[in-house]
């Protein structure tokens, strides 16, 4: 495995070069994916507790990003991210290594960080015309807040800056995606192999965490959101169903490694029995998947692979019906733009990364993906992984 290091440079000059594009004065970031996108750090309260304003980072238009934090963050920050600034406030939590400033919150001010967010906008020396934020995730009264300062006409979501932004991936995340992806599908054909008759999802879910951890030091998580036999929908929570023999089981998900997660879906059959019904849809699945991948370069349109697939789908299945076939990958977050889709009137570029996928969900047959992550280069793409033609594994 290549030593991967993040360019922090890398990504403050990709943002700042959209902001001047789009006429952004500054970003204010709240969104987990969005502040790690800009500054490199994964704020633990924000992704993990769902303590969305507890962190913040402020992109200017020419200069470092400034993480605004709880002091108890901080040093994760200085450690982590070099190339950026940090600015804290105190929480409930004594901590030595800081100043007595008097009685403890409870809990944090709603509203301190903004106003420290405020406090470095101020800071830039010009004046914020045009400030960008992410409608999705600020909160109603921290909106107002800064309405109050900036007037609302000044408040301008800026989720398709940040899309532009990302669409494109630098070579380290290139490499880290690529080593992911590797590592998910060795985790999967292991899962894949353990799985037999009689086991439940809480085994299935135990040994893709166990072999998930196994690929690398460096995995810090585990998406999963698999489903098996008449379930078709994902539980967070384990079912205790038992597997029976010819059940299907999909997998979708993989490692979280470097702030990144994989996405691959596999699909396998438990036991030594297959229902023709459900190779057939597999098979078509499988056929529909091949004929996108067989399209894909750079120039393609992505409306184009998504209607031949889904042409492909609705010769046999003509209720068939689908949003998309596939997704790029954001930070922490996962699934994002550009979509395989027929409303993306986009084209394949060299530079982005897609999951391209067939999936098929249905009470009665089962459920089945067929998944692949690939990088499209100058002339064709790289295909990170290779799906399963066959749906037995052993």
């Amino acid at each position: 495995m290549m030593a991967l290091t993040r360019n922090q440079i890398d990504f403050q000059l990709k943002l700042q070069k959209q902001m001047d594009i789009d006429g952004f004065d500054a970003l204010l970031l709240s969104s987990a994916e969005s502040m790690f996108f800009a500054s490199g750090f994964a704020s633990r309260s924000v992704y993990n507790n769902g303590q969305v304003g507890n962190t913040l980072v402020v992109v200017p238009k020419d200069g470092k990003c400034t993480v605004i934090c709880s002091q108890f963050e901080s040093q994760s920050v200085v450690l982590e991210c070099p190339d950026v600034d940090v600015v804290t406030y105190p929480i409930w939590l004594y901590i030595a290594d800081f100043p007595d400033e008097g009685q403890k919150p409870t809990q944090p001010d709603p509203n301190k960080v903004m106003k420290l967010a405020v406090e470095v906008l101020s800071g830039f020396g010009h004046p914020i015309k045009k400030l960008g934020i992410e409608n999705a995730t600020l909160s109603y009264s921290k909106f107002e807040y800064l309405a109050g300062v900036y007037g609302r006409e000044s408040l301008v979501d800026c989720n398709n800056l940040l899309i532009e932004t990302r669409k494109f991936k630098t070579p380290w995340e290139i490499e880290v995606i690529r080593e992911n992806s590797i590592m998910s599908e060795r985790q999967m054909m292991m899962t894949a192999a353990a799985i037999d008759v009689g086991m439940t999802e809480e085994d299935i879910m135990r040994y893709f965490s166990m072999y998930g951890y196994m690929q690398s030091k460096e995995v810090h998580g585990i998406r999963q959101a698999h489903t098996y036999s008449e379930y078709y929908s994902t539980a967070y929570i384990p079912r205790s169903h038992p597997l029976r023999n010819g059940d299907i089981v999909r997998l979708d998900g993989g490692v979280m490694r470097k702030g990144y997660i994989a996405d691959l879906g596999r699909t396998f059959v438990v036991g030594n029995k297959l229902d023709p019904e459900c190779k057939e849809i597999y098979d078509l699945m499988y056929d529909a998947y091949a004929l996108g991948l067989s399209m894909i370069g750079p120039g393609v349109k992505c409306a184009d692979v998504f209607n031949a697939m889904m042409a492909l789908v609705q010769k046999k299945i003509p209720a068939f019906k689908r949003g998309h076939f596939g997704h790029s990958l954001s930070p922490l977050r996962g699934e994002d733009y550009p979509f395989i889709s027929n409303s993306n009137p986009g084209t394949f570029e060299p530079g982005m990364i897609f999951c391209i996928e067939a999936p098929y969900y249905s009470s009665k047959l089962g459920s089945y993906n067929v998944e692949d992550t690939l990088l499209i280069t100058e002339n064709s793409f790289e295909l990170f992984t290779h799906a399963n033609k066959e749906l037995f594994w052993k």
